[in-house]
């Protein structure tokens, strides 16, 4: 099995003892030659130490906790945390307008998107998806880059992960028994 990969003009890639990205702009004599994103100058990389780069996927940004809760007249009302009394409850300020209402934390739900988990290089990741597309133990194909694929399986769902990575790049596998 070959180490080196078939890179076309516009494909990103990185030296493997590199740290910075480059645009492959061709291919020459077993380099890979292109411009470093960072400055724009020109590199050359040998094809068997150039790999495709692959960036850390971002966790979601974190902002003000977000809560829901029940009103007197039985509607639910969302609101932000933005700070809390001497008495340990929650300062509240009510999305649209509404002012400010202090609340026992028993009171409040803190509204997360819907996460689920799997285990990726022995990590477990949590990822954003929707309820009902994905149970316990169902088997994802992760491609998080072209050229690039495992398999995992679902750890959890509906984990409650406030910071889950935005999007899983992959599908979901169909198995049957045999």
């Amino acid at each position: 099995m070959s180490n080196k990969h078939n890179f076309k003009a516009g494909d990103i890639a990185i030296s493997k003892y590199g740290k910075y990205p480059f645009k492959v702009s061709y291919t020459s004599y077993g380099d890979v030659c292109g411009k470093y994103l960072h400055n724009g100058n020109a590199c050359s990389v040998s094809e068997y130490n150039a790999i495709p780069y692959e960036p850390e996927e971002e966790p979601i940004m974190e902002t003000k906790t977000l809560y829901s809760f029940i009103d007197d007249k039985g509607t639910t009302v969302f609101g932000t945390h933005i700070g809390t009394n001497s008495s340990n409850q929650y300062i509240i300020e009510i999305k649209g307008g509404g002012g400010i209402v202090i609340k026992d934390q028993k009171d409040l739900e803190e509204v997360l998107p819907y996460t689920f988990s799997v285990t990726i290089g022995g990590k477990e990741l949590h990822y954003i998806g929707e309820p009902g597309k994905l149970t316990k133990g169902d088997i994802l194909l992760h491609t998080p880059s072209a050229g690039r694929y495992e398999v995992v399986v679902v750890g959890a769902v509906d984990t409650k992960n406030k910071t889950a990575r935005s999007k899983f790049k992959g599908r979901k596998l169909v198995t049957e028994t045999i």
